[in-house]
């Protein structure tokens, strides 16, 4: 997942978005961009370092979690369908942007929000 375009006007550094993973048999919530086969916990503090398998190359911002700021910009995005989307918080937010829904025809979400850390929320 990379940012279509990125602002010049910083994000909020804490905040609430969604997020779209990838819910598998054992129940368990993985990524669906740069996969390390690793659950993310429920209600817990998750920095993106531990989450990467490596430095992506050629972005104009520094990695992270990438959290929609409105759900329905995150069940838009093409990767999500069949995915589940949860709430979460965030903090240590660097940069924010677009990403692309449908590229070939140009089309991009609302905000995207990059954090360094996410609290994924229990559903209620």
């Amino acid at each position: 997942m990379c940012l279509e375009t990125v602002s010049k006007r910083k994000p909020k550094k804490t905040g609430f978005g969604w997020k779209v993973f990838n819910e598998r048999s054992d129940g368990g919530l993985y990524g669906n961009c740069y996969i390390v086969d690793k659950v993310r916990p429920l209600d817990k503090w998750l920095n993106e370092g531990d989450y990467r398998e490596h430095n992506p190359t050629g972005l104009d911002y520094p990695p992270g979690w990438h959290i929609f700021k409105k759900r329905r910009d995150a069940e838009e995005w093409p990767y999500s369908y069949g995915s589940k989307i949860h709430k979460v918080e965030y903090r240590k937010a660097h940069t924010k942007g677009t990403e692309a829904t449908w590229p070939r025809r140009g089309l991009l979400t609302g905000c995207v929000v990059v954090a360094k850390e996410i609290k994924i929320l229990k559903e209620k």
